[in-house]
């Protein structure tokens, strides 16, 4: 019996410790996902934090399994805004696995469903707490908006472009640790109230002064994330219009309403639905991975189900604020924390209708949520018998019951984990083969990128660089000399080989991105590219470089009707590129319909705003031309200029042509889905 009580006691002990433990990793989890950045990832921004979110997250949930088998019963805490964030968390993870192209994508990197499933959890865990530490919670999310701010002062100083030993980011112009200006002001802005009222509540004279000065902090940062982003900035934001994200969303809806497009694979809906008059704009080349606001962004990746979360979640938060009319806030005893809770809150839901969300407002959100939310503990009584209790029923048939509830959950969190971890090493890799790329270390690019295939082969991305880099690595050793030998000559052959089986990777693991097309077009290019390039072009059709890269194909084999009817379609594209008109004028011309190849050039001409550049005189010199009727030569532009014929690539200039397998051969428009993807070859 003795020893029977010192059991229970220790038990008891350790559920103490494990609750100390679950606290004050939850104020890490506060404190850090704001602040975290780490230069070793290609998105220093991004994946420090959804790293340390997962790894937090599953610590809380492994404290929460302890301590549910410990206790033999199972209790949680039921808030005001649970259903709507389980439904969205839902909504999340069906539209990964059913509709995004790239599972591993969706939830792991970038993770866009996982960012909302850990963001939910959070709530769950905030939830349960106190009241007391919701107060800490909101004034740890005030000492981050601080040290933001800081961050902010320093950089418009200049202070970390002095220190020549920091890592480049941090010589950024724009550079904080929420991922822009923008997102500074957003940031800033939601947790001001906080700062406000604890600066009203404080009674010592010291004390007030010092959340008077923290206070202007905030501000003075305020201000000068407003100038960074004002237009004509280098830090003025890029988004898309209200228009062009409405038809994406609606687009998307139509093709399928209840899911949309699938956890992070906007950029997909984007490049097939963006309107037409997009291709009009300044920003015609760029290619947006989120809608104007967070809300269409949820509706164009989640569906109705996600967006229709969002409206009962805004109907939850209208009814907090209306229960606390002024009648009201006497007889419930409305404290500042309260009012600053939920000021916060009602300003982040409308940054968010305004402007885009990121994994920090994903998890702010979350976070204000709980800090606003009306909880009542639910015990659903016990699963099976207590290890702490003194009942000889403590064995593994009576404990049956609580295994069979934590098991999955354990098992689940263990998967996840290990192939989180390949995820993170894999990335790691990918970035140091950028970095050895940077320093033209072609070996050492093409070494780590075999690295990060073998840790993470499912990733697209990684396969269409490495194919970019076998391409690049082949051409540079057949243009380093007239003459190879059998060795070099065999070398070039398999770095081709290997560029086109993971061309065909990369379409194979996400045929729905149009890069991936394109990059194994490019490959094929003057080879077999015209399904590639058709492919690349479904999938963006409003992209005019895809055409005049495709219409380049049938120019360089003198097909020169169908390479007319394909840059008519560039010029259709968008009417006022420049690059589009040329190629479709000089093709008319090869035709021998002067007339119309005049016109075009003429088009060109004005199109041209530098009248002392030299696309202006060579566009002026081919109009001369056509004007007096006379044959000549094939134009060439110097490099570096915008206006350019499409170059012949590929491997046709090696002499003797080099002999391929059959299986390069380009896959059909509908590449066949495989079991496995190849490994890559090793750089001998």
């Amino acid at each position: 019996m003795t020893t029977l009580k010192i059991i229970i006691k220790t038990l008891k002990q350790m559920e103490k410790l494990l609750e100390k433990v679950e606290t004050i990793l939850i104020y890490v989890l506060v404190f850090f996902v704001p602040l975290a950045i780490l230069p070793v990832f290609p998105d220093f921004f991004l994946t420090p934090k959804l790293v340390g979110l997962t790894f937090i997250v599953g610590l809380l949930l492994l404290i929460k399994l302890v301590k549910t088998f410990n206790r033999g019963s199972l209790s949680f805490t039921v808030g005001s805004f649970d259903f709507p964030l389980l439904i969205l968390a839902g909504a999340y993870v069906a539209s990964g696995i059913l509709n995004s192209s790239n599972r591993m994508e969706a939830f792991f990197l970038p993770g866009t469903a996982t960012i909302v499933v850990l963001s939910v959890l959070v709530y769950f865990f905030v939830n349960q707490l106190s009241d007391e530490i919701k107060r800490r919670i909101g004034f740890l999310l005030y000492i981050d908006g601080i040290l933001v701010s800081l961050v902010s002062l320093l950089v418009a100083a200049g202070a970390f472009s002095a220190m020549s030993n920091l890592p480049a980011i941090f010589k950024l112009a724009d550079f904080n640790t929420l991922g822009g200006s923008l997102a500074v002001l957003v940031f800033l802005v939601t947790i001001i109230p906080f700062g406000i009222d604890m600066m009203r509540s404080e009674k010592d004279l010291l004390y007030r002064a010092l959340q008077g000065v923290s206070l202007s902090l905030v501000v003075f940062a305020i201000v000068i994330s407003v100038l960074n982003i004002t237009p004509g900035k280098p830090a003025s934001p890029k988004l898309p219009s209200l228009n062009t994200s409405w038809v994406v969303m609606i687009d998307s809806l139509k093709a399928d309403p209840l899911l949309g497009v699938g956890a992070g694979n906007y950029l997909t809906a984007f490049n097939q639905y963006r309107p037409f008059t997009y291709s009009s704009t300044d920003l015609w080349r760029v290619r947006f991975q989120t809608a104007r606001n967070f809300y269409m962004t949820v509706a164009t990746e989640a569906g109705l189900i996600g967006l229709s979360t969002l409206f009962i979640l805004g109907y939850l938060i209208v009814k907090e604020v209306s229960k606390y009319s002024n009648k009201e806030m006497k007889l419930v005893g409305w404290t500042k924390n309260n009012r600053a809770h939920l000021s916060s809150l009602i300003i982040l839901v409308i940054w968010l209708a305004i402007f885009p969300g990121n994994i920090v407002f994903v998890f702010l959100l979350t976070i204000l949520l709980s800090l606003n939310s009306e909880s009542v503990k639910i015990n659903l009584g016990a699963l099976g018998a207590s290890l702490n209790s003194g009942s000889k029923s403590g064995n593994f048939a009576a404990k049956l019951p609580v295994i069979v509830v934590t098991l999955p959950v354990l098992i689940a969190l263990c998967v996840f984990s290990f192939y989180g971890v390949k995820s993170v090493r894999a990335e790691y890799f990918f970035k140091k083969s950028m970095d050895s790329l940077a320093k033209d270390d072609g070996g050492g690019a093409y070494n780590f990128l075999v690295k990060a295939i073998s840790e993470s082969p499912y990733i697209d991305r990684y396969h269409t660089a490495y194919a970019q880099l076998n391409l690049a690595l082949a051409n540079s050793v057949a243009s380093s000399k007239k003459e190879m030998s059998d060795e070099e000559r065999a070398t070039v052959t398999q770095l081709i080989q290997q560029a086109i089986r993971e061309g065909k990777a990369g379409v194979t693991l996400n045929q729905q991105r149009a890069v991936n097309w394109e990059t194994l077009a490019r490959i094929y290019q003057a080879v077999f590219a015209v399904d590639s390039f058709r492919q690349a072009i479904a999938l963006d059709p409003l992209n005019p470089d895809l055409r005049i890269a495709l219409g380049g194909i049938f120019f360089s084999v003198k097909d020169y009707e169908s390479a007319s009817r394909i840059f008519e379609l560039a010029v259709a594209a968008k009417p006022d590129y420049a690059n589009a008109h040329y190629n479709f004028g000089f093709t008319l011309k090869e035709l021998g319909k002067t007339e119309a190849a005049l016109a075009e050039m003429k088009a060109t001409l004005s199109l041209i705003e530098d009248k002392s550049s030299k696309d202006y005189e060579l566009v002026t010199q081919v109009i001369k031309e056509l004007e007096e009727k006379k044959k000549t030569e094939q134009v060439k532009t110097e490099q570096g200029e915008s206006l350019s014929l499409p170059q012949q690539q590929g491997n046709n200039t090696i002499t003797p042509p080099l002999e391929l397998p059959s299986d390069a051969k380009p896959p059909a428009t509908e590449p066949q889905t495989t079991d496995s993807v190849p490994s890559p070859t090793p750089l001998p």
